[in-house]
């Protein structure tokens, strides 16, 4: 029996006229979007002219199931055969309609009604830029909570070393210069890590840009339980040096370390690959895959050397931490933009 799939709703009827101020109103109102009578006024005007265009959509009982807002190139003075632009600025689904494929209902209407105009659709990234922030600063404050938890175990092993507190493992000079280097390898990594949800609103946004939103289920269930892993990873890492600044430098404790750190490195090029999938701009995630992967693949092989070798783990240690003191390095030199000046899409 069939009976427990969910049958598909009927789409609504879609017409090229605006809605009244007052139901355009009541709509906005609905979605808890702006509903200032001038500012529904000023949408409204001159909707259907010099190129605007406004789709509505109505349920059964007459109300606003949907709406879609663009412009395109209506001028005459481009050869037939050459590309228009067109821009969708706003595409909205009532509450109790989302899900049902409205949205996609609208899109699909504008592309037919203008199929042979030899127009290139392109979404509005800055119309929905604020929302996508206030959307994923609950998910950033949580995350960069997180990576605290971890800096604040690099933070009191460091403290018991330089005050000699009898609870810290004797270290000699040369063991405290290598604590320093690992320290320096977990402060760069934390700050590049940290901006890791900027990669998502790079992600959101630009699929926006190609009328191509990503699905929130995917991001939810999938792209956000992924970026907290990078902060568990983090915390091992973090959790590892402490041990070493506590209880001395063991071989496990370095080994430990290294191989989180190469864990959490290609773990940050998977998700990054799988983040960029049908994006086609050259972003700084392109430079932070290939130059994660480099250094995750150089550290395999370094691990591979020192079983091959059986160097000591100060050794081992020292040589690891040059590595990963180097990828941070690069990363900052090359992406430095992301991370100081933001990108065109808000890259932090």
């Amino acid at each position: 029996m069939l009976w427990f799939r969910k049958q598909p709703r009927e789409k609504p009827p879609i017409e090229p006229k605006a809605p009244s101020t007052a139901e355009l109103a009541r709509f906005y109102a609905q979605l808890s979007e702006q509903a200032e009578i001038e500012s529904v006024e000023k949408t409204l005007q001159g909707a259907q002219a010099n190129g605007k265009i406004f789709l509505t959509a109505r349920s059964k009982t007459g109300e606003i199931a949907g709406i879609l807002r663009a412009w395109r190139d209506n001028t005459d003075a481009k050869a037939e055969a050459a590309a228009r632009v067109g821009i969708v600025y706003e595409i909205a689904v009532s509450t109790d309609r989302r899900g049902q494929g409205d949205g996609r209902a609208l899109l699909e209407d504008l592309r037919e009604r203008y199929r042979g105009e030899h127009i290139v659709w392109m979404g509005n990234p800055s119309r929905v830029a604020a929302n996508v922030d206030r959307d994923l600063s609950l998910i950033r404050n949580l995350y960069g909570i997180a990576l605290i938890f971890g800096f604040q175990k690099v933070v009191e092993s460091g403290y018991l070393q330089v005050t000699r507190d009898p609870g810290a493992a004797p270290v000699s000079a040369g063991e405290k210069a290598l604590l320093l280097a690992l320290a320096l390898v977990i402060t760069g990594a934390g700050i590049r890590f940290f901006w890791a949800v900027g990669n998502i609103k790079r992600c959101v946004l630009e699929r926006i840009l190609k009328l191509d939103p990503p699905r929130r289920w995917v991001l939810v269930v999938i792209h956000f339980p992924i970026l907290f892993l990078h902060a568990v990873l983090f915390f091992f890492l973090c959790r590892y040096f402490q041990d070493m600044c506590m209880r001395g430098i063991r071989d496990s404790y370095a080994r430990g370390y290294i191989v989180v750190y190469i864990i959490l490195l290609l773990l940050n090029v998977l998700w990054l690959r799988f983040l960029m999938y049908k994006r086609t701009d050259k972003g700084p995630e392109w430079v932070w895959i290939r130059n994660n992967g480099v250094f995750a693949v150089a550290g395999i092989v370094a691990l591979i050397i020192f079983d091959c070798h059986a160097l000591s783990t100060e050794r081992q240690l020292s040589i690891a931490s040059g590595l990963f003191l180097l990828n941070s390095i690069v990363d900052f030199i090359k992406t430095r933009g992301a991370y100081i000046l933001r990108d065109a899409f808000g890259g932090g």
